[in-house]
């Protein structure tokens, strides 16, 4: 995508959603998308809601693919980061759960981390996101 919105300082800004086709995520999509806001969507399935355009365009990428999530930040070079992928129904088995929550978490973590262009991570989580045991 080559178009991006200017945020305050007047840099051009680019917005990364994972878990881009949940219920919250799609809200935020849509609403930067009419600010013309230039949207990155990142999940593991295609939102019925919102599909790539001028100002939006989507990868079908798991967060636990370090891998592919590499390269998407790497070309698409997102200023802003919004964390919302995860397990929200839960899988039943704990492992996997581990696996997407804490694993995938730490992948985004450490990719916006080594990405020079990311100024700002929002990270949302629940109860979910924990590690302790039961």
């Amino acid at each position: 995508m080559q178009i991006a919105a200017s945020d305050n300082t007047g840099i051009k800004m680019k917005v990364l959603i994972t878990g881009s086709s949940g219920s919250l995520g799609s809200m935020i999509v849509s609403s930067l998308v009419s600010e013309r806001v230039a949207v990155i969507g990142l999940d593991v399935k295609e939102s019925a809601d919102n599909r790539p355009g001028d100002f939006f365009g989507f990868y079908n990428c798991s967060i636990t693919d370090r891998d592919q999530l590499e390269v998407i930040f790497s070309k698409e070079q997102p200023t802003h980061v919004i964390h919302l992928a995860c397990t929200f129904n839960k899988v039943r088995d704990r492992q996997k759960e581990h696996f997407i929550d804490i694993g995938g978490s730490t992948n985004i973590i450490e990719v916006c981390d080594k990405t020079l262009s990311v100024r700002q991570l929002i990270f949302s989580s629940s109860i979910t996101g924990s590690s302790l045991r039961s």
